[in-house]
């Protein structure tokens, strides 16, 4: 067996278990096996080992509840705040020639539109990082395709729904395309508030599985926080009916079902923390 044969199988053992991997690395070494057996075998073992995965709830759980439900939801955030950020004085100020030349002291964004970008900001990023963390801890081993599944739900939901892009009609790319499109982040705010975040967190919940009670209570205040805030200035500085139309300025947090769905991760992380409180401690 090559190095690179070692190397490629090796890599993919990686997706099973320690005592699988450990004896298929074993077995390949012993059987003197060419490049291709080698493989067959390993890639075979892995998809069987993946397709049992998937007789626990575990893995369903992570497609349902975060890809599912916390992602579409989440997606429909940070395209509120994409808009947002375009439309307002906040990004007005960083596209205008003045700023570019040294010259935007007099163009400063407004007061407000400043407090609600970086509270929307960080609630989505509190949101992505919890969603990461609870698709981790969930799907375990399968984490692997609950991830990319995770990214491009977030990225490409809210737009599709929208209708902001297209695969049919006047102006629509070629397939190849628009499939090509899809797999990157359209925006620096996608990249910085969702993709970061959310990579920080799989890493931590692969990691970890669960938090402490207090540090799930800390995240859930500043959620709420944040959440609170945004509500109230959507009402009394843009003017928006929170209440009734159940919908904040740009597709902010309201008090509507979005912001419930986006946020039940918190309450998985902390049920599974509470589960794992040793006796007389918190």
């Amino acid at each position: 067996m090559t190095r690179l044969t070692l190397w490629l199988t090796t890599t993919l053992a990686s997706l099973l278990e320690p005592h699988d991997r450990d004896a298929v690395v074993g077995d390949l070494l012993d059987s003197g096996e060419n490049f291709f057996q080698g493989l067959r075998g390993v890639i075979g073992l892995i998809m069987r080992r993946q397709l049992g995965l998937w007789k626990q709830w575990y893995p369903w759980a992570a497609l349902i509840g975060i890809v599912a439900i916390a992602g579409t939801s989440l997606s429909q955030f940070v395209y509120g705040i994409e808009k947002f950020y375009s439309m307002t004085t906040v990004g007005a100020y960083f596209a205008s020639v003045e700023h570019f030349n040294g010259k935007d002291w007099t163009t400063l964004p407004m007061a407000h539109d400043i407090v609600f970008f970086v509270c929307f900001a960080a609630v989505i990023i509190i949101w992505s990082w919890v969603s990461g963390f609870a698709l981790s801890a969930l799907s375990g081993r399968t984490a692997w395709l609950m991830g990319p599944l995770l990214y491009l739900t977030v990225i490409n939901f809210a737009r599709i729904a929208s209708a902001s892009v297209r695969l049919h009609g006047k102006g629509a790319p070629p397939v190849p395309i628009f499939l090509l499109d899809r797999l990157e982040p359209f925006t620096i705010v996608q990249t910085l508030l969702f993709f970061v975040p959310v990579m920080i967190g799989m890493r931590s919940g692969l990691r970890r599985k669960f938090l402490t009670v207090r540090w799930t209570l800390a995240i859930s205040a500043l959620t709420f926080c944040f959440t609170i805030v945004l509500i109230g200035m959507s009402a009394w500085s843009y003017r928006i009916d929170t209440v009734h139309g159940t919908i904040g300025v740009y597709d902010a947090p309201a008090l509507n079902l979005s912001t419930i769905l986006v946020s039940w991760p918190l309450l998985y992380m902390f049920a599974v923390a509470r589960t794992h409180v040793p006796d007389g401690s918190t």
